[in-house]
């Protein structure tokens, strides 16, 4: 058993014990589009040129001067627009530039600087057996969901640990491509179903009847929820319209989509048709219809409408991202991170509207949870924040600014400002460059550069060095002074609704450093001591009250945070070094609707 210097319990709980009737059991479907831009989709309308011009954006003719005309040509989504207007749409939805990293932050909640997971799955890198994931939330036997939500995955894993990753990490379902592609075809390919792998090519055992990726994974996904009684959060984690570039099914496809498509003779090319460089951007158009198509008919088959979440894992790849976006997935600027994010709950809030609110796929995770009811692990930093609040209310103030670390760098933004840093290791250099996003949308402009900020740019430039740098620290600190040890922390819930903490841990009544804190959500210095045990272990019982949390402290002079909490087998988790930080940020609340 290790034995930290210091423990906490990082914990925010609502006010009351909720009735059977306030368990939430609607279904929860995330999905995730691969290397799909919001320049590939018309409800953001961010993709148009105005005739005969190389940058001046334009969302219709009358943004264009005569006789030019607003030029922009989407693929048709039927499902997305239907989502969209029944869901609300983040104008500012930011990801990772590359795939594995996004992905890891939507699995854990947590930056990739904490994960380790900054760029793509491979060479050692991948999601580590010791991250919780929101599947293994919600399995948790004491923080999991009430509704016994079960979690499965379809698709695309890329995070590495082998082909029972997916499984292991909590996926009681797993069907899908564990790597970053499905290789050279979307018609021949290696399909993992629960760890053991198969072949799935047209005539084969596997794939019989359709081995069309996007419609295996839809298949899947609609007979395993077909078998279950229980409520369910699927992920459908597809690969397309990553490459390669190839003519879909031609039934999921529109006329006009069709007739743009490589022919032969006067026919339409045979789906699974290679696509040369020219013929890519209408191929990859394409393959976003038949993902739309798909998408729509696993909604079809739902009895009841799911709560849905929908993101892309980063911007278009730079062979067909669209003007007046001059770079795409990997880079740093908004081509590569600002990308397609919608919810629509399932009881129909904020129906058709928008929000400039400033999320990022790190925050997939708490609203997940939130959604299932389930709790966050009480032993490590979450830096998401659930955006359930956002549905109530999309016009609130949310977080000030927003950020990525990666590979090659990191940038951040507020609502009008955006700083990149770029990183060149083998110079050991790091240099900065700062856009005006009000005036200057597509970043052509570094303010740096030019050398004449303004008074407002220079207060942004300070405040978006502070976001990049702030995520390994936070707002506050465990007080330090008194000795102590400690054991295992045990939570458990009480018929009533109470909670129960054991632990074994000792603390001088003459110090004002107690073993249990209380207090205000996202201000520790409003916490006050609630228990302290002077002889070992103690148990104590609370009541939850709305905005609070509760810190299990065991201070010792000069010992960094840490915090003890359950696996989900029952078996202690090791101590964190740095689990009380983020949650003290005052951007990173947890608010659960429910306790069961």
């Amino acid at each position: 058993m290790l034995r930290p210097t210091a423990l906490c319990l990082a914990l925010l709980l609502s006010a009351a014990p909720a009735t059977a009737g306030d368990i939430p059991t609607d279904n929860v479907l995330f999905v995730i589009l691969d290397d799909w831009g919001v320049d590939w989709l018309g409800l953001y309308d961010e993709a148009g040129l105005c005739s005969g011009t190389r940058n001046q954006a334009c969302s219709s003719d009358a943004d264009c001067t005569a006789p030019s005309t607003c030029e922009a040509t989407y693929p048709t989504t039927p499902t997305l627009d239907q989502l969209a207007a029944e869901g609300l749409t983040f104008r500012n939805g930011w990801s990772n530039p590359v795939c594995s990293a996004t992905r890891a932050a939507f699995m854990t909640g947590r930056h990739g600087i904490r994960t380790g997971v900054l760029g793509l799955a491979s060479g050692g890198v991948q999601l580590e057996a010791d991250e919780v994931t929101y599947a293994e939330a919600m399995l948790d036997p004491i923080g999991g969901s009430p509704a016994g939500h079960q979690p499965a995955l379809f698709g695309k894993w890329h995070l590495g640990g082998g082909n029972n990753a997916p499984n292991d990490q909590g996926f009681v379902r797993y069907a899908g491509m564990t790597g970053g592609g499905v290789g050279a075809s979307y018609l021949e390919w290696n399909r993992t179903v629960d760890g053991t792998n198969g072949d799935c090519s047209p005539g084969s055992v596997d794939c019989p009847v359709e081995s069309y990726t996007t419609s295996v994974i839809v298949d899947d996904a609609l007979a395993w929820t077909s078998t279950i009684a229980a409520p369910w959060v699927v992920t459908l984690a597809f690969n397309a319209p990553h490459s390669p570039y190839h003519v879909p099914p031609h039934d999921l496809l529109t006329a006009d989509t069709l007739s743009r498509l490589p022919q032969v003779g006067d026919e339409t090319a045979p789906e699974g048709t290679t696509c040369e460089r020219e013929d890519q951007e209408i191929c990859y158009l394409a393959a976003i219809e038949a993902t739309d198509r798909e998408l729509g008919r696993f909604l079809a088959a739902q009895a009841e409408p799911p709560t849905v979440i929908l993101i892309g894992d980063n911007g278009t790849p730079e062979t067909v991202v669209r003007l007046p976006f001059t770079s795409g997935k990997g880079s740093l600027f908004e081509g590569g991170v600002n990308v397609p994010f919608l919810i629509r709950h399932a009881d129909g809030r904020s129906a058709g509207l928008e929000t400039d609110a400033l999320v990022h796929v790190v925050d997939v995770f708490s609203t997940i949870l939130e959604l299932t009811c389930s709790e966050p692990p009480v032993d490590r930093v979450i830096d998401g924040r659930s955006l359930l609040p956002l549905l109530d209310d999309p016009t609130q103030p949310w977080a000030d600014t927003v950020f990525f670390r990666g590979l090659q760098g990191a940038a951040a933004r507020n609502d009008r400002f955006r700083l990149i840093l770029r990183v060149d290791d083998e110079a050991m250099t790091t240099t900065e460059e700062l856009y005006d996003l009000e005036n200057d949308p597509f970043e052509a402009v570094d303010l740096l550069a030019a050398g004449d900020l303004s008074d407002e740019a220079s207060a942004a430039l300070d405040e978006l060095r502070l976001a990049v740098g702030g995520v390994e620290g936070g707002s506050g600190t465990i007080p330090s002074g008194a000795d102590g040890s400690g054991d295992a922390l045990h939570l458990s819930r009480l018929p009533g609704g109470e909670l129960r903490l054991s632990w074994s841990a000792s603390c001088s009544v003459e110090d004002t450093d107690h073993a249990l804190y209380e207090g205000a959500l996202g201000d520790f210095t409003s916490h006050v001591p609630a228990a302290c045990s002077t002889g070992g272990a103690q148990t104590f019982d609370l009541t939850p009250d709305t905005g609070s949390r509760y810190y299990l402290v065991v201070p010792a002079t000069d010992a960094a945070e840490g915090s003890y909490g359950l696996r989900s087998d029952g078996s202690a988790r090791p101590a964190s070094a740095t689990a009380c930080r983020p949650q003290l940020r005052r951007d990173c609340p947890w608010i659960s609707p429910c306790s069961g």
